[in-house]
């Protein structure tokens, strides 16, 4: 009988069952499905699952079409019916389900009167504190989604629907921070996440919530967790430093990289009172304990610093500089920025008679001094429930004003709540030796408050504090870093101690400007306790002495870099000690022993065979220019004797370089400075520090492949030819150094300049230039072209139909940049290849196409071995020129001609730009590239209206004469005739200077010009009536032998 019963139930669902699964009818009849299975078994769960999920698809379509649809689901209070059923012991595909609708619902709605009816009746806070099982990473994957989608829907209004001001109750927020040291890190992100949306609402009540009741233990258990974490990452440098095994190292760095730029944008938010809970917990429990005691480097083998954990300093160094180049909070950065300059005033101050910090520590210990990196009491998420944080009603306060909390007691959330009716604050809560910050205003009370307590290590600097005359002056300074306050200082009406206090010029007396570092430390009376003032001073000087490798030194230039270039620390406190440079009455003020050691550091890594990486020296000259004033007119930045070091070390650099030098013949030497000097000089990559800090691989020891995949100037060279682009890189990165400290102008360096160079569309003078008729074949297109060859490019051009002898460029290519090679089937043809001038740049990612790839074809074979051959000395006349150069600049004896440079020089070419209108104007010489000097005459000659200035060059191999024939109209010689007229000697085949004669003459009437033929020795006969301007009188008569003369068809 019961089977006929399913039946019919069975049949009428189906026969009732609304066809379109988008309507309000389908949702009826879901609701009507999920109370007939209010009991969740194994044989209706699929059943229930899909309900589940069609029914947020109909909630999602009615958002934007039916609004009858919430209506109902409200009505028949669906998210309770969800409830009963995710309240069932059931397996895990309902609760999976469950929190997978619950996601894609809220991130699909859109109306926000649609958010406000889901968000009613409380029933989402209930599934926020379900008890899910956790153990199951795809529930807890959904959970957590779940949460962050919730956040991201929260503004001012919808707070309220999660946070319960009555009975002080915040689910959304309290339990997401359970999950904050959970071991997936997408888990942890989304927490993060979570937590900023939150305090980014700006609500006071919900702020109030979190400052009193969960910023202690959050931040406490925070903080503790990046230690531990930070410990990992130390004892991964210790025992497993291998560069093919670094991805553990890689996720260690980077997961401490977010948690930096997490606590970043927390107090970027702004909101004090819970800035001033974050800062005291980061400085008195990680940054201050953990990472600046760790400097002195005074650890044992196991990690240890007498009986407090500690880090190896070069870690410490590399943590601090993250630290500095992410956090710009005033009060924090100002703070640590206090105590790594002036030392530690808390372990300095005395306690109970005893003045030494020694004592002071052997008294408290790790666990009982103020400043100790020490776990918190309990867990979070203990410590939220034993104070009913939860979803739990909290009990109502109780007022308890004459009792005082005992030590290391648990405290009911009635003693923990401020009396809403006085509105008094609660008392400080201490548990265990970990102190909690209640009520935003202190995080202990001891014989001090917490502002008092900051004001003696937060002691600004520049004062000194010694005792010459007897004679004390209190001088109050005001260094307000935004929550912390600054106390009274004492300085001496005398003169600072000599060992400390020190001025770059030796003539210039010590001054408050003058002083190049100054300290300040509250029991100061003898030399030693000064000297533990500057314990991590001087442990930062020493690590930027290089010993085995460069590890401590790159890591502490990064430090000073990020703590001198951070916004939030405090001016004064840089500008007391000279971190910040000046100058006064003429004369440069700086820190001289940072100086002094970052220059020396300089010296070490120009001498040759040394072990430092590229990398470091970039550092130092990023740092020096932070260090040194701004050059002004007529002002030195640099002291003499610095000056003179950073000398010697460009004379290092330089002999370290001629090692490599092996003779004019070398080929690929001129090749790798050129490409050097590009990318150093012309293109330099700049270096980011940040960037640079991030890079796991920093942390291990230097390598010496590149196998290892780390770029070049992060690891040692390997090879000589490696070893040669290192020597060239330091030799011009201290070049240009020595030259932005001494005021001197770059004179030699590139090897050619681009003045020098022709560019398309120019027009030429071709007039007495060497032109070769060629066929240029690229594809499938064939254009007529004229072949000539500058000293320093390979230029095509095609006639200028507008004046006679001069031509437009269509293409040029440095020689430098061409390949020529024979084609093996043609005597007449050569492959030509022309590269862009950037694609031989070695650190160029972008691979550009040759700019000219084609055939040129010749009239003839003789033609063609004569341009391969000109385009081949021209070729070899640059690369002697530049090894010329190179020689100069090296210091080194000129290297001597080759034979294959003995045809002579090739001639230089007029350039008119196309703009220009009028021939020849002022011409533009183009002179042989890398020549200093020529033996150039510039004569100015009057010709028609017109003045023009002719370049004579005295040295030429070779005689050419212009020979056309023809009427002087139709030729264009109807207005001037301009000749340059060279004779040949004999004895000029040792390039000695020959005669030359200019003729300027104004033509009257038609003149016939006629050729002649060199070979039968005829006259070229120039008919003329002229009459000379500019003073210059003809010295060559109308009728001219030239037996040794060229002659050219034009």
């Amino acid at each position: 009988m019961a089977v006929f019963q399913r039946s019919r139930q069975w049949l009428s669902d189906v026969l009732w069952k609304p066809k379109n699964p988008l309507s309000i009818d389908h949702l009826k009849y879901l609701h009507t499905v999920l109370g007939r299975n209010a009991v969740v078994t194994e044989r209706n769960k699929s059943l229930l699952v899909e309900s589940i999920r069609s029914v947020a698809e109909i909630l999602i379509w009615g958002d934007q079409n039916d609004s009858r649809v919430f209506d109902f689901f409200l009505e028949k209070n669906m998210f309770r019916v969800f409830l009963k059923i995710l309240q069932q012991r059931t397996s895990r595909y309902v609760p999976v389900q469950m929190l997978q609708t619950l996601n894609i619902l809220f991130e699909n709605i859109r109306n926000e009167t649609s958010i406000y009816y889901l968000l009613s009746n409380n029933h989402v806070n209930a599934f926020i504190v379900h008890r899910y099982d956790f153990s199951d990473e795809e529930i807890l994957a959904y959970y957590i989604s779940f949460l962050k989608t919730l956040s991201l829907k929260l503004n001012k209004h919808t707070i309220h629907f999660f946070f319960n001001e009555h009975l002080r109750d915040f689910p959304l927020y309290t339990e997401a921070i359970k999950f904050f040291n959970h071991s997936e890190n997408m888990v942890r992100i989304a927490v993060r996440t979570l937590t900023l949306n939150v305090y980014n609402v700006g609500d006071e009540a919900t702020l109030s919530f979190i400052c009193n009741r969960t910023a202690a233990p959050y931040f406490s258990n925070l903080v503790w967790f990046i230690g531990k974490h930070v410990l990992e990452l130390d004892d991964c440098v210790r025992t497993n430093a291998d560069h093919l095994r670094r991805r553990h190292l890689s996720d260690l760095v980077a997961e401490h990289l977010d948690q930096l730029h997490y606590l970043n944008d927390i107090l970027y938010l702004n909101i004090q009172s819970l800035n001033e809970v974050l800062t005291n917990h980061l400085l008195d429990r990680l940054l201050i304990p953990l990472y600046i005691y760790s400097l002195t480097g005074d650890h044992t083998e196991d990690g240890t610093q007498e009986d407090r954990p500690t880090l190896t300093r070069m870690v410490a160094l590399f943590l601090l500089s993250q630290v500095f180049l992410i956090l710009s909070h005033s009060p924090l950065v100002s703070a640590v920025v206090a105590v790594i300059l002036n030392g530690d005033s808390v372990l300095a101050e005395p306690l109970d008679g005893e003045a030494t910090p020694d004592s002071h520590h052997k008294r408290y210990g790790s666990m009982g001094s103020m400043r100790a990196f020490v776990p918190p009491p309990e867990p979070l998420a203990d410590t939220l429930m034993a104070s009913s944080f939860g979803y739990i009603p909290a009990v109502p306060p109780v007022k308890r004003p004459d009792q005082t909390p005992p030590i290391a007691s648990k405290k009911t959330e009635s003693e923990i709540i401020p009396d809403s009716e006085s509105g008094k604050p609660p008392e400080p809560k201490t548990e265990a030796n970990s102190t909690f910050f209640v009520g935003g205003v202190s995080e202990t009370k001891q014989t001090e408050t917490r502002a008092e307590q900051t004001s003696k290590y937060m002691d600004p600097l520049g004062a000194v504090s010694c005792e010459e005359s007897g004679e004390m002056a209190a001088t109050e300074m005001d260094c307000n870093a935004s929550a912390f306050a600054m106390e009274l200082v004492e300085m001496t009406s005398g003169p600072p101690p000599p060992d400390l206090v020190a001025s770059t010029m030796p003539s210039q007396s010590p001054s408050a400007k003058g002083t190049l570092f100054t300290v300040s430390c509250l029991s100061a009376d003898t030399a030693d306790k000064e000297s533990d003032c500057r314990v991590y001073v001087s442990a930062l000087l020493n690590g930027l002495s290089f010993k085995q490798t460069d590890l401590e030194p790159l890591f502490a230039l990064c430090l000073v870099y990020g703590l001198v270039t951070n916004k939030g620390v405090e001016r004064q406190l840089l500008e007391e000690t000279n971190l910040i440079p000046s100058i006064v009455d003429g004369q440069p003020y700086y820190h001289s022993e940072l100086v002094t050691a970052v220059i020396q550091l300089i010296e070490k890594i120009c001498n040759n065979g040394s072990h430092v990486r590229l990398v470091t020296l970039n550092m130092c000259i990023k740092l020096l220019h932070e260090l040194l004033p701004d050059s002004t007119e007529g002002q030195q930045r640099l002291a003499d004797d610095m000056l003179a070091l950073l000398q010697g070390a460009s004379e290092a650099s330089t002999l370290q370089l001629r090692l490599f030098y092996k003779g004019p013949q070398d080929d690929i030497f001129l090749d790798m400075f050129e490409d050097e000097f590009n990318n150093v000089i012309i293109d330099p990559k700049p270096l980011n520090v940040e960037y640079l800090m991030m890079d796991a691989s920093m942390l291990l020891p230097p390598t010496g492949t590149p196998m290892t995949g780390i770029e070049f100037n992060k690891r040692l060279p390997c090879g000589e030819v490696e070893r040669s682009r290192r020597a060239m890189q330091i030799f011009f990165i201290v070049r240009k150094l020595c030259q932005t400290f001494t005021s001197e102008e770059e004179t030699e360096l590139p090897l050619v300049t681009s003045d020098e160079a022709v560019n398309t569309n120019d027009t030429l003078d071709l007039n007495n230039s060497d032109l070769i008729a060629c066929t240029v074949t690229t594809g499938d297109k064939s254009t007529n072209r004229f072949l000539v060859v500058s000293p320093l490019q390979l230029i095509l051009v095609e006639p200028d139909t507008s004046h006679l002898g001069w031509g437009v460029v269509q293409f040029v290519a440095f020689l430098q940049d061409v390949e020529i090679t024979s084609d093996p089937a043609s005597s007449d043809c050569l492959h030509i290849v022309a590269h862009h001038p950037t694609a031989h740049n070695s650190r160029s990612t972008t691979r550009h196409k040759p700019m000219l790839t084609g055939k040129l074809k010749f009239d003839d074979h003789i033609r063609c071995s004569a341009a391969r051959q000109r385009i081949q000395h021209g070729c070899n006349q640059v690369k002697f020129t530049k090894m010329v150069n190179i020689t100069r600049i090296l210091q080194l004896p000129s290297p001597t001609p080759p034979s294959s440079l003995g045809v002579g020089y090739l001639a230089p070419l007029t350039v008119v730009h196309r703009a220009s209108t009028d021939f020849p104007m002022q011409d533009k010489p183009v002179s042989r590239p890398g020549t200093r000097s020529n033996s150039v005459s510039d004569i100015p000659v009057s010709i028609g209206n017109q003045d023009v200035s002719h370049t004579l060059f005295t040295r030429r191999r070779s005689v050419t004469m212009p020979a056309v024939s023809g009427d002087a109209h139709e030729l264009g010689l109807s207005r001037d005739v301009v000749g340059l007229i060279s004779q040949r000697d004999g004895a000029d085949d040792q390039g000695s200077s020959l005669p030359v004669h200019l003729v300027s003459a104004e033509h009257k009437g038609d003149t016939e010009v006629s050729g002649c033929d060199e070979a039968k020795g005829e006259t070229l006969q120039l008919d003329m009536d002229s009459e000379v301007k500019g003073g210059i009188e003809p010295t060559v008569p109308s009728s001219i032998q030239y037996p040794h003369g060229t002659v050219h068809d034009v």
